[in-house]
């Protein structure tokens, strides 16, 4: 079986779209999804959305408070972010840097002391998946395994969806795309679970001043 050996520095190639260690790439794999999907002209307009961020008021203020090294390493992928999302879910587009402000304030969280990365994490987790399908072996194990899975065959059926008339080249395409959108997206649940822990630190004390209707607290009635 081929031997992977991984390092940082593969990573910020394959990130680049340097073709040189691998068969796709993020570049790669982003071209495979809009020719897949047959968006190929779909918000071509949007496709440069990441050099907005370089006017974001967020991405500049992080800038003055991150660790140089960091925030330059997220901010690369927050752009990379909002070129995927320009192509594919241009609602979340406007919103990256909202991710990269997310991100800094749950490891600035005192109630949190064990966090690590998520942002650029979820970025080498997709590098990683695409490694793991550079091996033949793994990747016809990994194909046939999903398109004889009973509940994926049935949910197929379900949205009428023919996957017995795909082609193996398809499949495979399809294997890969939902891998890499797996690792891309896996960790985007961490916002909503911040906001969540301060809206239930935050409730009861506001509740307890009695003047303000926040999250479901009525306010008392204050007589003149």
């Amino acid at each position: 079986m081929k031997k992977i050996i991984l390092n940082d520095t593969q990573f910020w190639d394959w990130m680049d779209g340097d073709n040189k260690y691998y068969r796709a790439g993020l570049v790669g794999y982003t071209d495979m999804i809009v020719k897949l999907i047959g968006h190929t002209d779909y918000l071509s307009r949007m496709s440069n959305q990441g050099e907005s961020l370089e006017h974001s008021k967020i991405m500049n203020n992080l800038s003055l408070i991150m660790p140089r090294r960091y925030f330059l390493e997220v901010q690369y992928c927050a752009k990379a972010y909002a070129t995927l999302f320009g192509k594919f879910f241009p609602t979340l587009a406007v919103y990256v840097d909202q991710l990269a402000y997310i991100e800094w304030l749950l490891y600035t969280e005192p109630d949190n002391p064990g966090y690590r990365d998520h942002l650029v994490h979820m970025f080498k987790v997709a590098f990683v998946c695409e490694h793991f399908l550079s091996v033949d072996y793994l990747l016809t194990k990994v194909v046939d395994s999903q398109f004889k899975s009973e509940h994926f065959l049935a949910w197929c059926d379900m949205q009428e969806i023919k996957v017995a008339a795909w082609s193996p080249e398809i499949k495979v395409k399809v294997v890969k795309i939902a891998l890499f959108l797996a690792g891309l997206l896996h960790d985007f649940g961490y916002g909503y679970y911040f906001h969540s822990k301060y809206k239930n630190k935050r409730h009861p004390s506001f509740c307890s001043l009695h003047f303000f209707n926040i999250d479901g607290c009525q306010p008392l009635a204050v007589s003149r």
